[in-house]
């Protein structure tokens, strides 16, 4: 198995369809690469949904454990993953279609630790229902990324080319960096904390200058959320 795809879930029936769609929409065959949905003591009936797709395609999986947050999900699924590498996916979230065969050529040609690869802000037009891409702030005056193809360490690729977004959803991870590498619980911005130790494990590191995944930007979701 190449590569696991682990989709945590809590109460996001009105996306997870278009999630789990957007996952099967890929090129690669559906025995290289397995997707593990684990619904975090979900309320609603993304656990339905979840279990319709899981009985129509060998290569889904679901979890279902009590509610232990974002953290915790995903390291139900890092735990279950049969995968080489491990991909996340949040599950409001979608991948842009047949990116994945590209992606797992180059992290197997370079033999590579940690790709990183673009995403972009979408939101749902009140008007039209559809999903349109848009730029929720201005960043251009002091980013810094870097999204050069050019293998190196993952202490050169913190200090000169991560640039501003520290997000788990932007990378393709071997499994066995992860080992001992899990999200902390219970707080907010896991990602902030995980990203530099999980990076600072890594020995070959790259990324490719190409938009892969859509972050949906959705009111009630824990980024937009004040607490």
């Amino acid at each position: 198995m190449k590569l696991s795809i682990i989709v945590p879930v809590y109460n996001v029936a009105d996306y997870l369809a278009k999630c789990i769609d957007s996952l099967l929409a890929q090129d690669l065959p559906q025995n290289e690469y397995e997707v593990i949905v684990v619904n975090d003591g979900s309320t609603d009936n993304s656990g339905d949904i979840a279990q319709q797709y899981a009985d129509k395609y060998a290569n889904i999986t679901l979890l279902t454990q009590e509610n232990q947050g974002l953290s915790g999900a995903r390291n139900t699924g890092i735990k279950h993953a049969k995968g080489e590498y491990i991909q996340f996916v949040d599950s409001d979230d979608y991948l842009e279609k047949n990116v994945l065969g590209g992606l797992m050529k180059q992290v197997e040609e370079d033999n590579l630790d940690v790709l990183r690869f673009k995403y972009q802000n979408v939101r749902i037009n009140k008007e039209s229902k559809e999903y349109e891409v848009f730029k929720p702030y201005k960043l251009d005056s002091f980013l810094f990324d870097d999204y050069s193809s050019k293998v190196t360490d993952g202490v050169c690729f913190l200090n000169e080319r991560f640039g501003t977004a520290c997000y788990a959803v932007m990378f393709i991870i071997r499994k066995t960096i992860l080992e001992n590498c899990i999200f902390k619980q219970g707080i907010y911005f896991e990602d902030t904390e995980w990203t530099p130790r999980m990076l600072l494990r890594t020995k070959r590191v790259a990324s490719v200058d190409k938009i892969v995944y859509n972050y949906l930007w959705r009111e009630g979701s824990i980024t937009l959320s004040q607490n």
